[in-house]
């Protein structure tokens, strides 16, 4: 916590403004959250954390007669 207000103090205190003022408020909060770049270390563990880890049990053939029939179509 930092200046001695909290995050769930600020919600309250958002909710309060008039709609247009907390329209403006996420204006404001999506573009400092755009300008505020991830840095490659960042980037690569934003990443991995959404890579699959489950193994492949059954590989598919890269062979197309394993795919279609063999008669040509």
């Amino acid at each position: 916590m930092t200046g001695g207000i909290t995050f769930d103090e600020v919600v309250q205190l958002a909710q309060k403004l008039p709609m247009d003022e907390q329209q403006h408020l996420i204006e404001k909060l999506l573009e400092h959250q755009r300008q505020t770049s991830l840095s490659a270390e960042e980037k690569i563990a934003l990443l991995r954390s959404v890579m699959f880890t489950q193994e492949i049990l059954n590989v598919p053939s890269i062979r197309r007669v394993d795919w279609y029939d063999d008669d040509g179509r």
